[in-house]
């Protein structure tokens, strides 16, 4: 049992719709080299993995800040068009379950 199989549990998939599929980003693009947890009975292979991504959904207590939970998901939007320099990077996108 690798170290994904542990840490999955706290993990929730990505809502699909707010991630287009690979196949419509450039070869250039973050978007078409990112390993996201977009399905449940699916976790990326973190070994070996260089930027891990970790979205939290969370605003429980926030007095100023109220409307942050869907920051992560405004990050990725942006992020995953972006296009890569002349360097490789292993990136996998997560999602922190919360607890409510």
């Amino acid at each position: 049992m690798g170290i994904e199989k542990d840490i999955s549990i706290y993990f929730q998939p990505i809502s699909s719709n707010l991630i287009e599929k690979k196949d419509n980003y450039l070869p250039t693009q973050f978007g078409s080299i990112i390993d996201a947890h977009v399905e449940i009975g699916y976790f990326p292979n973190l070994a070996g993995v260089d930027i891990a991504l970790i979205g939290i959904k969370e605003e429980r207590g926030c007095i100023q800040n109220k409307g942050c939970s869907p920051a992560p998901d405004f990050v990725r939007r942006y992020f995953y068009s972006l296009f890569l320099g002349n360097y490789k990077a292993r990136i996998a996108d997560l999602e922190k379950q919360v607890s409510q």
